[in-house]
């Protein structure tokens, strides 16, 4: 309830009252009758000044055609190139998209009844896949293990062009959601997001090997943008599916809890995790989670020095399992930034309890996602297409009345994430260096003081007592 006693609807972008018809990619919230209240208009009265009444228009249309060039030129023919290169696998077979085949072999050693965590399965008809003399190359939970055992089923080659498919979808989804939610800003997103999706190295290399990276940042995102809808259940039956596929998702929902003091989303999600997890013991053996978490868990955890890990705790792989608590310590990082972030909104709106009136729901999404590239002990290069969509939206979403900085390092830094890497200084780290001057950006639009929004929380609460 808001102090004038109308129902309100918490979204990652603000609170939407009932009044209200949509909410835009800035959080500022559309009256029934089309416009925008009048004390919200700066932001929107200031791009305009900015760009001009046709900047706008002239800057999408030349996005889109930079997008469609790159698309034809570059894009098109490298996902092809790297669709079908082989590489090197296991037994000494050569096999396009590596981990794909990982996947693939782990389905086929559990629906012919073998351990897909065993480096060298047994029964006949298994593939070997070994990551170590412990562990096999498949380190993720086993709630994914009927669904890839259905894909096995299929040839390689005709698994391969299904996954595909699954991949991009999860790609798109989260933007086209993000581009519907972001009114009065959605050609704006739809331009920003085609063009990095097409100039973003982390989307080709992605196809490259395969992996499931595009899938459960699809969920995750997702998630994270229906925040608030129908009380908050399909966000948490969709970070529910994202944690049992990846356990990193979790990130975000612990980003959001403490940004919006939102216990009751923490609740649902356990509540909807738990009954995945209910629902695949029917097929999954408990000693397999068992395993995953006392042998699979630890030895992931570890790191790896490889420049192609662009993870910000890549050199502390020599630490072996005791690296896992770095990674610990920079999430509980991520969400005290989030923490206070919230605290720090809520002052300065003078709002009291959960009401929410501050649009930040864009910053704090690319500021989590962030975090989750930077301190997991495996962050490979293909990991970032984890940020594209969150840069598509938060570029756009943060407003323009003092916002230059952010916009800089913001911009900087998807520039960088979109360059791939080289085996040599600073080059190695393009991505690493990106993520930090994009979450940077994220984080100083969180705390930058909001001095008009207080003021207008404040002439608002003395209009609705007196």
């Amino acid at each position: 309830m808001s102090r004038d006693g109308r129902r309100t609807i918490p979204s990652p972008f603000g609170v939407c009252p009932r009044s209200f018809s949509r909410v835009d990619v800035l959080g500022r919230q559309e009256t029934s009758g089309g416009q925008l209240p009048a004390d919200e208009d700066m932001d929107a009265s200031l791009t305009r000044r900015v760009l001009g009444q046709r900047g706008p228009r002239v800057w999408v249309v030349a996005l889109f055609v930079a997008a469609a060039v790159l698309f034809v030129t570059h894009w098109l023919p490298c996902a092809r190139e790297y669709f079908a290169v082989p590489q090197p696998v296991q037994s000494g077979q050569m096999r396009p998209q590596y981990d794909l085949w990982q996947y693939y072999a782990a389905g086929t050693n559990w629906r012919l009844g073998d351990d897909p965590y065993a480096p060298s399965p047994e029964r006949p008809g298994t593939i070997p896949i070994p990551r170590s003399t412990l562990t096999s190359g498949y380190i993720y939970p086993p709630f994914a293990l009927p669904a890839l055992a259905l894909l096995s089923r299929l040839s390689y080659d005709r698994a391969r062009v299904v996954w595909l498919c699954l991949s991009l979808a999860g790609l798109m989804c989260p933007l086209v959601l993000g581009v519907s939610m972001a009114h009065g800003r959605r050609w704006e997103t739809a331009a920003v997001g085609a063009l990095l999706l097409t100039a973003a190295d982390p989307v080709l290399f992605h196809i490259r090997q395969g992996q499931i990276d595009m899938i459960v940042a699809g969920l995750a995102v997702s998630a994270f943008l229906l925040y608030g809808r129908l009380r908050c259940w399909p966000s948490a039956a969709l970070f529910a599916v994202a944690i049992a596929l990846k356990l990193t998702p979790v990130v975000l929902v612990f980003a959001l809890v403490a940004y919006h003091r939102d216990w009751r989303l923490l609740a649902k999600s356990a509540l909807m995790g738990l009954t995945l997890l209910a629902v695949s013991l029917v097929v999954v053996s408990p000693a397999l989670y068992i395993e995953y978490v006392t042998s699979v868990l630890p030895a992931a955890s570890e790191g790896n020095p490889f420049f192609h890990n662009q993870s910000l705790l890549r050199g502390w792989s020599h630490l072996g399992s005791w690296a896992k608590f770095a990674c610990l310590g920079g999430y509980a990082l991520v969400v005290a930034a989030a923490g206070v972030a919230g605290r720090a909104a809520r002052t300065a709106t003078a709002s009291p309890g959960r009401l929410r009136l501050t649009p930040d729901g864009t910053q704090l999404l690319m500021l989590s996602v962030a975090g989750v590239l930077l301190f997991s002990p495996l962050s490979w290069r293909m990991a970032f297409v984890w940020a594209i969509v969150p840069l598509a939206i938060v570029i756009v979403g943060v407003p323009w009345c003092g916002g230059r900085r952010d916009h800089a390092l913001l911009i900087l830094g998807a520039v960088l994430i979109c360059l791939p890497v080289w085996d040599a200084p600073i080059l190695d780290s393009l991505e690493t260096i990106g993520t930090l001057l994009a979450g940077a950006g994220a984080l100083s639009a969180l705390l930058r003081p909001r001095r008009r929004d207080g003021r207008v929380a404040q002439r608002r609460l003395s209009t609705q007592s007196a």
